[in-house]
């Protein structure tokens, strides 16, 4: 009669053993997935927060949809993308940036104050009108001069831009 206790006891003390090695393999498995699932998919989310709340005037982005372009304004929940050589502008929210290519003030964490953000979204003859403007003509310079003046500014902001568009088309076509 004592062998039979022994062998219930003995069952017992087996199944418990199962019991434990069983949930033993389950918290290893769940170690596993911690350390090398969920930990770096974290991390990765993480950093990309950090790089669509770090967005600025004059980066330039490709979307996850593919759209490569230029960020001209920015707001609290999107982000206006110009494209093309048109210069079509789109919005977007933030959550679509899937990689910022360049960044315009790469090394420098402060925003751009409010008079340059309105400069580089303004177009180049109008820069080169409001340059005249700022400058005291004399009184013996002529509207013809003035004009001759401002036809070279224009001219110069124009080169520039294509000088810009060039390089985009070169960064594209890489």
């Amino acid at each position: 009669m004592l062998s039979g206790k022994f062998i219930v006891a003995a069952a017992a003390a087996n199944q418990t053993g199962q019991l434990l090695s069983t949930f033993g393999v389950m918290a290893l498995f769940l170690v596993f997935f911690y350390m090398f699932i969920i930990r770096p998919q974290r991390k990765r989310d993480k950093e990309t927060k950090e790089m669509r709340d770090s967005l600025k005037i004059g980066d330039e982005v490709i979307t996850v949809g593919g759209i490569n372009g230029r960020i001209v304004n920015v707001k609290e929940d999107t982000i206006v993308v110009q494209v093309g050589a048109d210069k079509t502008k789109i919005e977007f929210q933030r959550w679509a940036v899937g990689e910022v290519k360049s960044s315009k003030g790469a090394g420098t964490a402060k925003a751009q104050p409010k008079a340059e953000v309105k400069e580089t979204q303004e177009e180049p003859e109008k820069k080169g009108i409001k340059m005249l403007r700022k400058k005291s003509a004399p009184a013996e310079e002529t509207v013809k001069e003035i004009e001759a003046k401002a036809e070279e500014t224009v001219q110069a902001a124009a080169e520039e831009t294509a000088q810009d568009a060039v390089a985009v088309v070169e960064e594209v076509t890489e």
